[in-house]
């Protein structure tokens, strides 16, 4: 039998690493006290996020490169180009590789390398999209091509030279990548921060406010702050929200990602929005993932943010409830789960419930009795996908993913696509969002 390839040999070893380092590590990650386990949890899913990434990485090289194939010196595009072209790629899928390494590397590590590395991770992820869509657009093309009348219709489809060369021609596919990648990439970067004001009026079956009066709420999620998300942009959504005449403010979930030590001093006008306006929060999956979270919720709390644990508070007249995230249970903080039921339990009857609850999935495992006595779920998380590479599979994926729904027997789900944004600062335009949510009676 020959032997293997050297790149065979990784894929096999790298797959093999993958399915084994959970089991591994197992006893381990349970050894660990209260929030460190849920430290431990994260570092592991980060070491399987490094490896698959190196499979894409591979895939993505060898993808572009085909840019290169049947050319020889002095013909077309020389060898020194050629190694200028693999060397400038192996530099974005390096830096983009190191994005989520430096989340949990020293502060003094931050600073420039961690923006510029979370930048080439925007770029890496949309050329991702791009060569996959491309190779699809290949194996599709190819199948086609073996049977003769499905030959007939891709040859009857590609009769327009753009779409002939986007079918057929290799170099020119990778070319489109490029360009569009490169666009996208600067206007997602732009578009990332410029927040916009979005507005929705919802109708409540026996709205429960004195005189049945609106209630407007101001609902932001994903803030995200630390990594590229700095004070400035804070600050810039909180001067949006001052400006809001509502009731509230409704914090749905990761408004952090970092160390109170690190990046407390990046939400001071959060400070300042929490001491003018009522201000409630519920805590997000990325909220749990530095260190213990009650830190943070002890400062919040000391800043005069309300925190909803699994419990209510009564605001004119509306019983306002929240839940841990969805995957607080696996974070090893003593008292953290999702429960909806005790959320709401001591609401007063016949009172308008809304429940803040960041995961929409987390709606799925609400008892019936529970789920039919919410008027209104807010949720984020989603980010509506964030990137246009990667918003169909998430689409796909997830049984929320942005907008209003109906649930229960009359309530509403409202799925904002979040504030700001996680990691790269890119994002999808008109995709960063302030809602300002009006309750009205039916």
């Amino acid at each position: 039998m020959a032997p293997l390839s050297p790149k065979t040999t990784f894929v096999i070893v790298t797959l093999a690493f993958i399915v084994l380092i959970g089991p591994l590590t197992k006893s381990w990650v349970k050894s660990g006290f209260e929030s460190e386990r849920g430290m431990r949890g994260r570092v592991i899913a980060i070491v399987k996020l490094e490896a698959v990434t190196l499979l894409l990485n591979l895939f993505i090289w060898q993808q572009m490169m085909q840019y290169f194939d049947g050319q020889r010196k002095g013909y077309g595009v020389d060898k020194a180009f050629k190694l200028r072209c693999s060397q400038a790629l192996l530099l974005v899928m390096s830096g983009a590789h190191s994005m989520y390494l430096f989340f949990y590397a020293p502060s003094w590590l931050h600073g420039w390398p961690f923006e510029i590395s979370n930048i080439l991770g925007g770029v890496w992820t949309n050329l991702l999209g791009f060569v996959c869509g491309f190779f699809l657009v290949n194996c599709v093309s190819w199948a086609m091509q073996q049977w003769e009348p499905s030959r007939k219709i891709l040859l009857f489809l590609s009769r327009p030279k753009i779409l002939n060369d986007l079918t057929f021609d290799r170099k020119f596919q990778i070319k489109t990548t490029v360009s569009i990648v490169l666009v996208m990439s600067l206007v997602m970067y732009y578009a990332s921060d410029k927040i916009s004001v979005r507005h929705l009026s919802l109708p409540i079956r026996n709205l429960s406010t004195p005189s049945g009066m609106p209630l407007k709420l101001a609902v932001i999620s994903d803030i995200h702050a630390g990594a590229s998300v700095h004070e400035e942009q804070v600050s810039r959504m909180v001067d949006e929200v001052l400006q809001m005449p509502v009731d509230a403010v409704l914090i749905v979930g990761d408004l952090v990602d970092g160390t109170v030590d690190d990046i407390a001093p990046r939400l001071k006008s959060i400070w300042t929005l929490a001491s003018m306006k009522p201000t409630y929060f519920v805590t997000g999956n990325h909220d749990y993932y530095y260190y213990d979270v009650r830190a943070w919720l002890s400062l919040y709390e000391k800043k005069g943010i309300k925190v909803l644990q699994n419990n209510h508070v009564m605001l004119k007249g509306v019983c306002l409830a929240g839940t841990d995230d969805i995957s607080a249970g696996k974070t090893g903080v003593p008292g953290h789960e999702i429960n909806a039921t005790l959320a709401i339990a001591g609401c007063p009857k016949d009172t308008t419930k809304i429940l803040l609850c960041h995961n929409p999935a987390g709606i799925l495992d609400f008892p019936k009795e529970t789920l039919d006595q919410l008027d209104v779920v807010f949720s984020g998380h989603t980010h509506a996908g964030q990137f246009y590479t990667v918003a169909a599979a998430v689409y796909w994926m997830l049984p929320y993913f942005y907008g209003h729904y109906d649930i229960g027997t009359h309530g509403h789900l409202f799925v904002t696509a979040g504030t700001l944004y996680q990691g790269p600062p890119m994002k999808m335009v008109g995709a960063s969002q302030i809602w300002m949510i009006t309750l009205l009676p039916q």
